[in-house]
């Protein structure tokens, strides 16, 4: 009898130990940290660009120069466009430049207004020049702030400057709480 009263007052433990983590662990995982966040929100906790605002900015930025009236008044005609390299002007040599690059020639090819030429082609109409840069400097509760500025800058084969387009994405760095 002794013996099954240890057998029971065993399972009693082992049942309440099971029903406490289980308690503890659906208080929205407060154990772990770590939550789910909507694909749509860009959240930062540093102030460095994800692959989610690359593709933001240069969409953005690229569609802002297709609705301009510089390039609407090209009509029907869809003239040969030429691309130059993206300058990365900012203090971060990782940002990947080629995939900021070809989402902006993605789209530019997409919309169908111009045709897209290679590099090495000796004839085209117009001259895509990018540039990627950054500001940085601190809020009054020494916040650190960066602000990334996309431009564009679109010219004739003489050098005549035919439009100007730009975009900036300010993130600022996140405050930690430990609770």
């Amino acid at each position: 009898m002794f013996k099954s009263i240890r057998i029971v007052i065993l399972f009693v433990g082992v049942a309440m130990v099971l029903s406490a983590c289980q308690t503890i662990g659906m208080k929205g995982g407060s154990q772990t940290g770590i939550s789910v966040v909507d694909s749509t929100q860009r959240t930062h906790l540093e102030t460095r660009l994800t692959l989610a605002d690359f593709l933001a900015l240069s969409e953005n930025l690229t569609n802002k120069m297709l609705m301009s009236l510089q390039v609407q008044a090209w009509g029907s005609e869809r003239p040969k466009l030429i691309t130059g390299e993206l300058l990365n002007n900012t203090q971060d040599e990782t940002i990947m430049v080629g995939d900021i690059k070809d989402q902006i020639v993605e789209t530019i090819f997409n919309s169908g207004v111009v045709r897209v030429v290679d590099r090495s082609a000796t004839s085209f109409d117009y001259i895509l020049n990018m540039q990627l840069s950054e500001r940085r400097q601190k809020d009054a509760s020494n916040r650190e702030i960066a602000a990334f500025v996309l431009q564009m800058k679109l010219n004739s084969l003489e050098g005549e400057l035919i439009g100007t387009w730009s975009d900036t994405l300010t993130l600022a760095k996140a405050e930690t709480t430990l609770f």
